[in-house]
């Protein structure tokens, strides 16, 4: 019944949760046996077969969550990001497209999809994307940041170091541009501009014990 189902698909969620993998995987694979025309069971069982390595086993219950329910987005979307890491970004960006089309408010897939763009090498499709999520995230650091990472790949170190202070800027938490910052400085071997930017940030976040392994570099 629908009680039992719910409770045994929390049961293996929280396996999974609690670093139980094999647990959660020989519930859901039960589960699945149970209640074949249910969707969420094959999307939480590929969730375990990825977090254990099985990946092929992953993209095959991935895909059965698919062919039950087409317009799964979260589906769509971890079966995209694994295809991204397996070097096939073509047809990442092509289910992404399609993911986009039927829900164009999901930034996950938008990033995704920008991702995919960065590993076939279009990285001004990549930008524009990012150009595009600013105008409706405009408080959000990550996308600077992926933006400066994206100009870092086209050699654009100006325009990566604008992007990188942005982000610096918005962000409650500094390490992540700081550190794209102190990179940048160290390829133009920029070193006393380096020190000075992370102790800056010591001055203003002194009990931030991350920003001292910077100065380590």
């Amino acid at each position: 019944d629908a009680g039992n189902y719910d409770a045994l698909l929390l049961n293996g969620q929280l396996d999974l949760t609690r670093g139980e993998t094999g647990k959660a995987v020989a519930e859901l694979e039960k589960l699945a046996k149970a209640y074949p025309q249910a969707s969420r069971v094959y999307y939480q069982l590929a969730l375990a077969y990825l977090v254990s390595g099985e990946t092929s086993k992953g993209v095959n219950s991935l895909n059965q969550a698919l062919d039950l329910d087409p317009d799964f987005a979260e589906a769509n979307l971890v079966l995209a990001e694994v295809e991204i890491k397996n070097g096939d970004a073509n047809s990442a960006a092509a289910l992404l497209k399609q993911l986009i089309q039927r829900q164009p408010q999901m930034m996950q897939a938008h990033l995704a999809l920008a991702d995919a763009y960065r590993v076939q090498g279009n990285l001004d499709g990549a930008l524009e994307i990012y150009r595009q999520l600013e105008k409706s995230f405009p408080q959000n650091p990550q996308i600077p940041l992926l933006e400066g990472a994206t100009f870092a790949q086209q050699k654009n170190s100006g325009q990566a170091r604008a992007e990188f202070n942005r982000a610096l800027e918005i962000s409650t938490n500094t390490l992540p541009a700081l550190e794209q910052l102190v990179n940048l400085d160290l390829m133009e071997k920029k070193f006393a501009d380096a020190i000075q930017l992370i102790q800056k940030e010591i001055e203003k976040n002194p009990a931030q014990a991350e920003l001292q392994l910077l100065i380590a570099k």
